[in-house]
Formats: C-alpha cells, structure tokens, sequence
C-alpha cells in the first residue's frame, strides 16, 4: 500500500497503515485520532507542511522538541515510521515527552525524526525522551531494543516484552550539553577544554568540536549523583 494526501487539511479518523511499498502522508495539517503504522519493511512518513498537530513543543535551531499527544503510533520489524518537522529536510524531531501510544514491536523497528536523505535521516525521534505521561503508553515487543539518552520518568505504562530492552541512562554525576561553555547543568562541576577543544552545530545545539590530535575536554571529579 502507497499512501498519500496532497497538501490539504486531514484528520486520520480510522487506521492509516503503510505495507511494504511506503507511504507518505503530506497535507497542510494532520492530525492522527486512531492509528499511523508502518510494516512488512515498508516506510510511512509523516511529514504535514503546515503542523502535526499531535506534536507541540517549540524549535531550538534545527531540533523541534516536544510531546507527542493523541493516536497509536505502531511501527514494525524492520519498518520505519518518520516524523518531518513541516516537511522541511534541514529540520529534525525529538519527542522528549510522550502522551501517545508508541508501538515499537519486532527488531530494527524505527520510529525517526527526519526525512529520507535529509540532514537527520538516521535520527532517533526518542532518543531524548524523558517522561512518558499519565496518557502516555509505551510498548517495547518482539526483540526491539530501545536506547534513551535521557534521565527517564513513567506515570503512564511501559510495556516491555521478553526479548526487548529499554536501556535508560543510571545516575546523573554532571551533564554538560556544550552550549558554547562547558558549564555542568546538574551543578557546579564545569569542565575544561584542553589544547583547542571548540564547539560546533551538534545533532541537538551546539557539542564539543576535536581537531583529533590531542584536544580533549576534562571533566570534574564528582562523586555524588544528581537526578
């Protein structure tokens, strides 16, 4: 199955299912009420030019976070289902909080946050997610193996089926997110660029930038966790 809206308003009432062939749903706006899923291999993009409306949060240069609300999101083994910031490749998509139902079942299940070909095809749309809300509901079956990057927190329910893996980072002792300083956001344990470390446009902000010879960042000695 192919599908495909042309730039218009749409609301997925019932169930909008790509095969193995892919899909594209590309209207103004676009609002999921039931389910979007991707399977057999296939690939359905979701990629509104306007707004996604189940997605709200706010653009930090080329990264949208924000929490995904509303419908089943279901992507199966070896699919991939992609979220497109309106439908722009130079944009990427971080679900940081979830209320909605996310559905990763079988291996190699992708849920992405970029366009094929763009600039964050390969980006994790969870990788930085952080709570999953009283409405959120996160499945995790059949072998897929989920990596969070972020402190996580449930108040909704999170299903996570034999064989599969939800890895979750443990304790926090500092967090430097190399916004042009190397301040520690967990507390007052800054490090320090050593022979010419710089910072860059990273995935998300801006990182730590190595010339690759002898550059390195050192970091404090902290012994007490922060969450």
């Amino acid at each position: 199955m192919c599908a495909e809206t042309g730039d218009r308003a749409a609301s997925e009432r019932g169930k909008l299912h790509s095969h193995s062939f892919g899909g594209r749903v590309r209207p103004g706006t676009f609002t999921n009420q039931v389910t979007v899923a991707a399977s057999n291999g296939g690939t359905l993009t979701a990629a509104p030019t306007t707004t996604l409306t189940n997605l709200t949060g706010s653009l930090t240069g080329s990264i949208f976070t924000g929490m995904l609300a509303g419908g089943t999101w279901q992507v199966g083994a070896s699919s991939t289902l992609r979220l497109g910031y309106q439908n722009d490749a130079t944009k990427g998509i971080l679900v940081g909080t979830n209320a909605a139902n996310i559905v990763l079942d079988g291996g190699n299940s992708r849920l992405l946050g970029g366009l094929s070909g763009s600039n964050y095809d390969q980006l994790s749309a969870l990788m930085t997610l952080s709570a999953n809300t009283g409405a959120g509901s996160l499945t995790i079956r059949n072998g897929h193996s989920l990596a969070d990057y972020a402190t996580f927190t449930n108040s909704g329910s999170v299903t996570v089926g034999t064989g599969s893996t939800l890895f979750t980072p443990g304790p926090v002792y500092a967090r430097y997110s190399a916004e042009g300083n190397t301040n520690d956001r967990c507390g007052a344990n800054n490090a320090i660029l050593e022979n010419g470390v710089g910072f860059a446009a990273g995935v998300s902000g801006q990182g730590f930038s190595f010339g690759g010879i002898n550059d390195f960042v050192r970091l404090a000695q902290v012994s007490t966790p922060r969450r």
